[in-house]
């Protein structure tokens, strides 16, 4: 090649060597970005890769451009196309051995370039280093990127034995958004699916309208009321005995992996998990650059070049938990829908279409008090974008969960493993202030999807319209894999389905705190703890303050008229209903965890989520 330099004397160089090192270096990174992407995500890293290409292309002109008539022009294009190599790895996790190599690497190609340009010094091969350098270069990302882990490995075959089990938590998510509704702005192919395969319950409701008490009833099959785990003490007890903890007696491997700060092994959610992984819960969820790099160099942490609240890193771990011979109870926690609402581009191309762009959409009023102060209810075209923000949202959980399932169909394990999808709580997108999901005991918190699909254990494409509970799920699932002493199958599988379902809520204390201090808005009206119970159509609430309020679900699903109004006696089923709550099991609290100050860690967490101060 023209132009390289040898002790210090460049060549004769037209400019084209300078022009066209850079420019093939960087766009062959990006071609080798897609090239070398697993199938299933190759489509969705192709527009990454595209604008890494063109943008590091303009900068590589740029750069040859710059250096045309500066002797030593090739020294200084190796060096450029280097550094900039170093950069690319050290912003997508540069402290990996594989992107730590290369980045050496590339840095002493760099020292080289600047020794022979500025130094001259004789480095008699030099020439030919200047020549393939840049190849090297692309070649040594190619066997990294090709070595490093997919995102969503593909799943070895098992022999016969015990059935799997993949337990999922839709966090945040509504009963009408999954499956997507008719009012959707985006479908869920995966939960269509899975509906279409297994039996779905319409009708299911949660224990409580927000994560701590919610999971500690799915993972215990008790009520709020017997298991207290709540605001006042945010820990499993010790001694109720937990799902993983049945199935890890009966010889299962067992997996958490948990994208919500609450349910970690600090409130010990943990019991009964071999292992437990916490998802990253900063947003973007690799550092900004990302958006300027080919998917190459985000292999490196086995992550997608989007942002997101951790559910794709969780997902694609919870897939390798299926690698070893024995069978596994994975429990997975995906948050994708929790405020603030946040999914990658491809889910919002119905928001982008009403004129959201990103910059407008970025400054989408999403605080989870909203609404309480007056002249906050989002409304109009606000209203709109945040319903659209949510749908995309829960398009995205879809969409991690499509990828285990592909993987688990390409073994042929899928139709060996019972699926279930629940969700913990729903969400206010409207119906109630304020946005998110607390202060209160609406259906639109409560009434959670439900999803069983095992074949030969539950009927394919069946509703099932009877009620249940999430505390019901338990016993659901134990019986589907037939664990030694499973008892009976309970309310969703029995025989003898439930005439109600029960609720709790207790008092957000520092949330009232923040109510009163930053909206200046009398907190009265919900300090209060509130018990509830529901049947097909009529539902009945006691606060702790003496308050009791009644709603005709088939005339008002939105609960907007209060039966008990003014003191009105309300119709016949009323009083049934409130001496069934008044007889139910008292507060008992099993023997509580004992509790630890929480860390800054996990306080900073729950502050951008909301819970906290």
């Amino acid at each position: 090649m023209r132009g390289a330099i040898y002790g210090g004397r460049a060549a004769p160089s037209s400019g084209v060597g300078a022009v066209a090192l850079p420019v093939a270096f960087v766009a062959a990174v990006s071609l080798v970005a897609v090239l070398v992407t697993a199938g299933a995500e190759r489509r969705y890293v192709l527009g990454v890769a595209g604008w890494a290409a063109a943008v590091e292309t303009a900068l590589g002109l740029g750069a040859g451009l710059v250096l045309r008539g500066i002797k030593g022009t090739a020294s200084l294009t190796l060096g450029s196309a280097a550094a900039a190599g170093t950069l690319f790895a050290l912003s997508c996790g540069g402290s990996t051995g594989p992107a730590l190599a290369f980045s050496l690497a590339a840095g002493a190609a760099l020292a080289a370039g600047a020794a022979g340009r500025f130094f001259r010094v004789r480095v008699p091969v030099w020439p030919r280093l200047a020549r393939i350098g840049p190849f090297v270069v692309i070649g040594a990302g190619i066997a990294i990127a090709a070595l490093a882990p997919a995102p969503f490995p593909p799943i070895p075959p098992r022999a016969g034995g015990a059935p799997d089990v993949l337990l999922v938590v839709l966090d945040t998510t509504r009963a009408d958004h999954a499956p997507a509704g008719k009012g959707a702005t985006i479908g869920t192919p995966c939960l269509d699916r899975l509906a279409a395969q297994g039996t779905r319950w319409t009708e299911a409701f949660s224990t409580s309208s927000w994560t701590v008490p919610a999971h500690a009833s799915l993972f215990t099959g008790l009520l709020p009321r017997e298991h207290g785990t709540d605001w006042s003490s945010p820990y499993l007890p010790e001694d109720a005995e937990t799902l993983a903890e049945r199935f890890r007696e009966a010889g299962y491997a067992t997996f958490g992996f948990s994208a919500n700060p609450w349910i970690t092994p600090e409130f010990a959610f943990d019991q009964g998990f071999e292992a437990f992984k916490i998802g990253g819960f900063t947003k973007p969820l690799v550092p900004w650059s990302v958006r300027w790099l080919p998917a190459l160099y985000a292999r490196f942490e086995g992550v997608d070049a989007f942002e997101d609240a951790g559910g794709l890193a969780l997902t694609g771990a919870a897939t390798r938990a299926f690698a070893g011979e024995r069978p596994v109870f994975v429990f997975l926690n995906l948050m994708e829908a929790h405020l603030p609402y946040h999914a990658p581009e491809r889910f919002l191309g119905a928001l982008r279409r009403r004129g959201w762009d990103e910059g407008r959409t970025s400054r989408l009023d999403q605080s989870p008090l909203r609404g309480l102060a007056p002249g906050s209810v989002p409304s109009g075209d606000d209203l709109e974008a945040l319903r659209a923000l949510y749908d995309g949202a829960v398009a995205y959980d879809d969409f991690l969960l499509g990828r285990i399932v592909t993987r688990l169909a390409e073994a042929g394990r899928l139709d060996r493993t019972i699926v279930v999808v629940v969700g913990d709580h729903g969400e206010n997108v409207g119906e109630h202030p304020p946005l998110d999901h607390q202060l209160g005991v609406w259906d639109s918190l409560l009434h959670v999807p439900l999803l069983v699909r095992a074949p030969g254990r539950v009927p394919a494409g069946a509703s099932r319209t009877r009620l249940v509970s999430i505390a019901d799920v338990p016993a659901a699932l134990v019986a589907l894999a037939g664990l030694p002493g499973a008892g009976g199958p309970g309310p969703m599988l029995g025989d003898t389905p439930r005439e109600a379902v029960q609720f709790s809520y207790v008092r957000p204390r520092e949330m009232l705190d923040r109510i009163r201090d930053r909206l200046h808005v009398d907190s009265t009206p919900w300090d209060r703890d509130l018990d509830g119970i529901r049947t097909e159509g009529l539902k009945y609430v006691v606060g702790s303050d003496g308050t009791r309020e009644a709603y005709d679900l088939a005339a008002d699903p939105l609960e907007r008229v209060d039966l008990l109004a003014g003191g009105r006696p309300g119709p016949p089923g009323v009083a049934g209903l409130a001496a069934r709550l008044a007889a139910s099991a008292p507060r008992v609290v099993l023997r509580r965890h004992p509790e630890t100050p929480m860390s800054d860690e996990t306080r900073e967490k729950l502050r951008s989520l909301g819970y906290v101060r």
